[in-house]
């Protein structure tokens, strides 16, 4: 099943924790891909809050799975920074296999 950003942002977190635990974790991705914040999920808040994080803070992320790496896209200038490893293993949420983005060793600020 494949769902838009439109979609997701509809969904409850609940909703959102089911899909996660029922699919499977896939490649890691490579490029640049647009992001979305989902903040307080199913709500109304929810888009705008995603509007404003995406004009003022966070815009998206580059992917180089050969390096094991992603950088943020941040500010409203695209800067690339905040900087994370990534790689798969087991998730803290079921233990299931997935893609990992992990801010522990390369970043103060998403620490």
């Amino acid at each position: 099943m494949s769902l838009d950003v439109a979609q997701l942002m509809k969904m409850s977190q609940a909703q959102l924790d089911e899909l996660f635990h029922n699919s499977p974790a896939g490649n890691i991705p490579r490029g640049e891909g647009v992001g979305t914040a989902i903040i307080d999920p199913g709500t109304e808040l929810s888009d705008i809050a995603a509007k404003f994080v995406h004009i003022f803070v966070w815009k998206g992320k580059v992917f180089d799975p050969e390096a094991g790496e992603l950088r943020n896209i941040i500010l409203p200038l695209g800067i690339k920074a905040i900087i994370a490893k990534v790689y798969k293993d087991k998730s803290w949420f079921d233990g299931k296999e997935c893609i990992v983005l992990d801010y522990s060793r390369t970043s103060l600020i998403a620490h």
